[in-house]
């Protein structure tokens, strides 16, 4: 049986369908949750300049039954979805796991991030 573990989640501006801040006790990772409306004042955040991977989530036009999903990373993650936000108009949120120092390309290969 898998042991149990506590995770905290910061609700930076108070509104639990924003920004959430989602931290696991004994990992030095980080997630975070932006919604697409609340990537322009979010992007600042210091933990956005690091190395992470991310997923963003939404729906295509005419497409009802499945969400559409773009898996990416970058060496400074919020460069990556900043282009994504001007260019890919699908995407409601994105969900981003950044790691500090222990995260970059030349670790990603055989890398896994375990949650």
């Amino acid at each position: 049986m898998s042991e149990g573990f506590t995770i905290k989640i910061f609700i930076p501006d108070g509104d639990p369908d924003g920004v959430r801040i989602v931290e696991r006790m004994n990992w030095t990772g980080l997630g975070l949750v932006v919604p697409r409306n609340k990537w322009t004042e979010t992007k600042g955040r210091p933990e956005l300049s690091q190395a992470g991977v991310y997923i963003l989530v939404g729906w295509e036009e005419g497409e009802e039954d499945l969400p559409t999903i773009y898996v990416g990373e970058g060496d400074i993650v919020k460069h990556r979805i900043e282009s994504h936000f001007k260019k890919k108009v699908f995407w409601d949120q994105a969900i981003i796991f950044t790691a500090g120092n222990r995260l970059n390309k030349a670790l990603s290969n055989g890398w896994s991030m375990r949650l």
